[in-house]
């Protein structure tokens, strides 16, 4: 049985006697601790934007094309790359007659700023951002795709794109792993070596 506002965690079997477990819980019990937020870094696809959905449909067509199915196993092999990568992936999981080079190319040729027109924020995005800037936490992105794409993105989502100061594309560079993109956007002694800009 539990009492709101009580430390002692009672059983029903105890018949009012803490348990061994209780007794453990209650040793163990840490006070609640508020740690002072300095900035905060997001990831952009998927996180403030439902730009996932884009690239997912892209992919699908184009693989279509060529007489392919965009699996889900194979969507999840190509989340959280870039381009190149998962033009390479492609390649090497379905032996197809297109180069990711190739791939690569035609992506690019399709995916047109008119995309992301109709892309909504994530639910609860916006409200965070400006719940964040209301008290002046400063604020970055961190995403895999090229700076332009970014640009394109944000370009509908002001409230998302004027409070963010900067970002850390990992599209732009091929030295820039996309893995790393959110460690490097906290260095700020790399800002220019790691495509760290000014939004």
């Amino acid at each position: 049985m539990l009492h709101a506002g009580s430390k002692q965690v009672c059983s029903a079997s105890s018949w009012g006697q803490p348990s061994s477990r209780d007794h453990l819980l209650e040793k163990f019990e840490a006070p609640v601790m508020r740690s002072k937020i300095t900035h905060v870094i997001f990831d952009v696809d998927g996180l403030l934007l439902n730009s996932e959905s884009v690239y997912t449909a892209l992919c699908a067509k184009i693989l279509r094309s060529f007489g392919f199915t965009l699996t889900y196993d194979l969507k999840r092999k190509l989340m959280g790359r870039k381009p190149r990568e998962a033009a390479a992936v492609l390649v090497s999981e379905l032996s197809p007659s297109f180069t990711a080079s190739e791939f690569t190319n035609i992506w690019d040729r399709n995916l047109t700023e008119d995309k992301w027109l109709k892309t909504s924020s994530m639910p609860g995005a916006e409200r965070l951002i400006l719940h964040l800037a209301e008290h002046a936490i400063p604020m970055a992105a961190a995403t895999g795709c090229y700076s332009y794409e970014l640009e394109q993105k944000l370009k509908y989502h002001p409230n998302i794109r004027n409070n963010l100061s900067h970002a850390v594309t990992a599209g732009d560079d091929p030295l820039v792993r996309t893995k790393d993109i959110s460690w490097n956007a906290q260095s700020a002694e790399n800002a220019s070596e790691w495509g760290v800009y000014r939004l």
